[in-house]
């Protein structure tokens, strides 16, 4: 287990997953699930996308990305 620190200055990634979670600084978190989850996400749009699992992601791609899944979370 790890504990979620300094939230305010992790990575957006890591944010979104915390605010999905409802965890917060001092809140007790498993790497193994954060990986899960990330992944999980990546393959969703993906197949939104009729992406296959090895091909490229474009910066552009990437960025859309971020604002389907990881902004939303983290708008404050």
């Amino acid at each position: 287990m790890a504990i979620v620190t300094n939230l305010s200055h992790c990575q957006p990634y890591f944010k979104a997953y915390c605010a999905e979670h409802g965890l917060t600084d001092g809140d007790e978190w498993k790497t193994w699930e954060y990986m899960a989850w990330i992944s999980r996400k990546w393959e969703d749009y993906r197949r939104l996308r009729g992406k296959g699992r090895y091909d490229s992601i474009m910066e552009s791609e990437r960025l859309e990305f971020e604002e389907m899944y990881i902004k939303k979370l983290t708008a404050e």
